[in-house]
């Protein structure tokens, strides 16, 4: 939470405005998570397990590769 709370908008738009995106982000994922994961349990609950897993992995490649792309190599090492 503290992230949201502390980045706003450039506009002075405020924690109101970072909140939004947030949402925007957050519904869907709360509702369709719990459906494909009741569907993937019909057949297996390995299956529900091994798609979130691969979920996970997926997305923080993505962050990987944008943020390599968006800051350059030196990105991870000014850490």
């Amino acid at each position: 939470m503290a992230l949201f709370a502390d980045e706003g908008t450039s506009d002075g738009g405020g924690v109101a405005s970072s909140f939004g995106v947030r949402e925007l982000v957050w519904r869907p994922g709360s509702v369709a998570g719990p459906m494909i994961a009741g569907v993937l349990t019909d057949y297996s609950v390995a299956y529900a397990f091994y798609f979130g897993g691969a979920f996970v992995l997926v997305g923080a490649v993505l962050f990987l590769a944008a943020l390599w792309r968006v800051h350059g190599r030196s990105a991870l090492s000014s850490w």
